[in-house]
């Protein structure tokens, strides 16, 4: 029997496509109107767009006019990803627009509104992990923050793992090993005591106890960052499946016409 994830029939799917995940409420079937989505637009574009640009790409810039040692710490490495995040923020407005025209169904419409929120999450991280980059590199050296670095990425490929082998289980009843919780703590203990020694043995720039022990929160958007991507990728085979075999679905979940075109179904 093929036990590929995205192979899974409709009986098999029944049990990760469920009303608890879909989230349906009278609520969140008017998500399908342009009106809602409209106003969703204007409220991103006059508000988290400029203000995630602002953080992302102008604060690192002005900052770097400043003269002080952390000033200079965030112009020289608080803008490594400006580029990518300045593409990601247009690639989100265009499919932000893109969206508004109506969709086939329901399920069409969560699908691409997961779509959309895609590109802001890329480059919230990528903002974020400028900034606390540079504070790292100021507080314990460009040594010790790679070290952090590796130990972030380990959180994210252990998460991202770990999902998928939740979402296969579901599918098909399996009982596979996720990699337990404990490997985290292992991993972040050894990366915390070697970036430290790291750290003391080759950083000599002294910028306060409050710098060095902020640089460490280079690891919270790394936990960020692998949070969302469980809660992005389990999301993401929900709605595949849902549209997959949306005609079942609706009749499951008793979703009427009106709540899965936006409008009466024209016989």
């Amino acid at each position: 029997m093929d036990k590929r994830i995205l192979k899974a029939n409709y009986e098999e799917t029944s049990k990760l496509v469920t009303e608890k995940n879909l989230n349906l409420t009278e609520d969140t079937f008017k998500n399908i109107k342009f009106r809602s989505k409209f106003s969703s637009f204007l409220v991103a574009l006059l508000l988290f767009g400029p203000l995630m640009y602002f953080i992302g790409v102008g604060l690192p810039q002005e900052i770097g006019d400043e003269k002080s040692k952390v000033a200079f710490y965030l112009s020289s490495y608080g803008t490594f990803f400006i580029p990518v995040i300045k593409i990601t923020l247009v690639i989100w407005l265009v499919v932000f627009i893109a969206f508004l025209f109506p969709r086939k169904n329901y399920a069409v419409n969560i699908r691409d509104a997961l779509v959309v929120m895609m590109p802001m999450f890329v480059a919230s991280i990528l903002i974020f992990f400028d900034l606390l980059f540079a504070l790292s590199v100021a507080g314990i050296g460009l040594e010790a923050t790679c070290i952090l670095i590796v130990v972030g990425i380990f959180y994210i490929l252990v998460a991202t793992y770990n999902v998928l082998i939740k979402i296969k289980n579901t599918l098909y009843d399996l009982n596979l090993k996720k990699i337990s919780f404990k490997w985290n703590v292992y991993v972040t203990i050894i990366g915390l005591v070697g970036a430290t020694v790291i750290a003391l043995l080759f950083q000599t720039i002294k910028n306060g106890f409050l710098i060095y022990s902020a640089s460490f929160s280079i690891l919270v958007v790394f936990i960020f960052a692998a949070l969302m991507i469980k809660v992005f990728v389990h999301s993401s085979f929900v709605n595949h499946y849902f549209v997959k075999y949306a005609d079942q679905y609706q009749e499951k979940f008793k979703i009427t016409d009106e709540q899965w075109y936006g409008h009466n179904k024209v016989k």
